[in-house]
């Protein structure tokens, strides 16, 4: 974004303080969660898988405030945004803290492959024609092997995070160790419940938003392929960083009430403090904004390591989609 619009809309934005929209979130997400449950315990067939698609959407929705609670201002209070995101982080099953932390690097990083901690750091070339055939044959039939790889390997690799962030030991461990005993202990108090209910939901749930969280950074060039002037320790300001990140163009009411804005990357990377149900007062158009049709078909379209591993300015594929 040039810096004259970037200026300007950081004076416009500053008036703006509302907090309660967030409260508002909050509560559909309780109240969706609620009701998802109550319906997939029913023993009718038809309330049991309305129930199971409610409950995708009830993860779905604690995915994206997670994400928006792990900033610290959805709430207008930091230390109620961080209170309430670690219940909510209950639902996507991704410990807290190493989100956050994690997440916070991310965006320091952003543009820089080498030291963000959410980019794949291997190359196309490094890969063995067993691991591409595992790869695709997974993004074909939509086995959610990615998002439960990148979870694992970034917010449950506690050596990983602590050797990162030494001094947020007890916040780590707290999050991961109470997740894992929560979850442990609902299976082996409610198994039933467990195996038919949720289980199946959290598995759809991680496959169908594969393809969502794959468009914010994926096949897109990043600083080293962008910048001359690129080293290993280049950071990017956060008006430069919706070069590196992807906008998918959903209905508006989606964008508002399910998404939370969670699909206008460009918008987030560029106003990271910026809650997303504020997103509506940032009206410019930015690089890489595709439909979210045109994307999904793009995506599912080509195998998983040409996605993963190239980027459209080497493949061109995107581009001559209609």
């Amino acid at each position: 974004m040039q810096d004259s619009v970037y200026r300007q809309y950081r004076k416009d934005l500053k008036g703006i303080a509302r907090s309660w929209p967030g409260y508002v979130h909050v509560a559909i997400f309780f109240a969706l969660t609620t009701v998802s449950i109550m319906l997939a315990l029913s023993e009718s067939t038809a309330l049991y898988l309305l129930g199971e698609v409610l409950l995708i959407l009830s993860f779905i929705n604690g995915q994206v405030l997670l994400h928006e609670l792990g900033h610290g201002i959805f709430l207008g209070n930091k230390r109620i945004s961080h209170i309430v995101g670690f219940i909510v982080s209950f639902s996507p099953a991704i410990p807290y803290w190493p989100w956050v932390l994690i997440h916070s690097q991310h965006h320091r990083w952003s543009g820089n492959r080498f030291q963000d901690p959410t980019m794949i750091d291997r190359e196309y070339s490094d890969l063995k024609a067993s691991e591409i055939k595992f790869i695709n044959f997974c993004w074909k039939y939509w086995v959610p092997v990615f998002a439960l790889s990148y979870s694992l390997r970034s917010f449950w690799n506690t050596r990983k995070i602590l050797r990162i962030f030494p001094e947020h030991k007890a916040a780590v461990l707290t999050s991961q160790i109470g997740l894992a005993v929560v979850l442990v202990s609902l299976f082996a108090v409610f198994p039933i419940f467990m195996l038919k209910a949720w289980l199946p939901a959290w598995v759809i749930f991680m496959s169908v938003s594969e393809p969502l969280l794959f468009s914010q950074h994926v096949h897109i060039d990043q600083g080293d392929a962008q910048d001359e002037h690129f080293t290993k320790a280049t950071t990017y300001h956060v008006k430069d960083q919706d070069a590196f990140c992807r906008n998918l163009i959903f209905p508006a009411w989606v964008t508002r009430w399910v998404l939370l804005g969670f699909n206008q990357h460009a918008i987030h990377h560029v106003f990271p403090n910026l809650p997303g149900y504020e997103y509506h007062h940032v009206k410019e158009t930015f690089p890489n904004t595709v439909p979210w049709t045109q994307w999904y078909r793009f995506s599912k379209s080509v195998d998983a390591a040409t996605l993963l591993f190239k980027t459209n300015k080497e493949t061109q594929l995107l581009s001559r989609e209609p």
